[in-house]
């Protein structure tokens, strides 16, 4: 018989399993080493992004077109990631800014956890 300690271990233990569940299905990522790896891996891309298209002007159709493409697998790759995504545009300098954000609300303990996109 299972005394009230090995209740709660159990319990616990089943609650991980289930995270890591969620963690796998929702990001393809099993601990939290390949989360981490996997953010980094979006950070340097949106580096690489913004040296790349961050300074270019006038750019051609074909860039633009490349850089569009661009953003939307960055965005595609955030949006798996978190629930909710708010995108604006707006006017900055006389140039056209695309800001994104992208946001996760945690139901059980209604904590929020934000990544902000870079402005494009």
């Amino acid at each position: 018989m299972m005394d009230a300690t090995d209740g709660a271990l159990q319990e616990q233990l089943e609650a991980l399993y289930a995270e890591r569940e969620w963690l796998a299905a929702e990001t393809g990522c099993y601990d939290a080493e390949d989360v981490v790896n996997m953010i980094r891996n979006l950070e340097a891309q949106v580096c690489d992004f913004v040296a790349t298209y961050g300074s270019r002007t006038p750019v051609s159709d074909a860039s633009v077109g490349q850089l569009l493409n661009y953003v939307q697998e960055l965005s595609g790759q955030l949006d798996g990631m978190f629930s909710e995504k708010t995108v604006t545009f707006e006017m900055q300098d006389d140039k056209p800014v695309v800001r994104a954000s992208w946001k996760e609300v945690n139901n059980s303990n209604g904590n929020t956890n934000t990544n902000k996109g870079a402005n494009q």
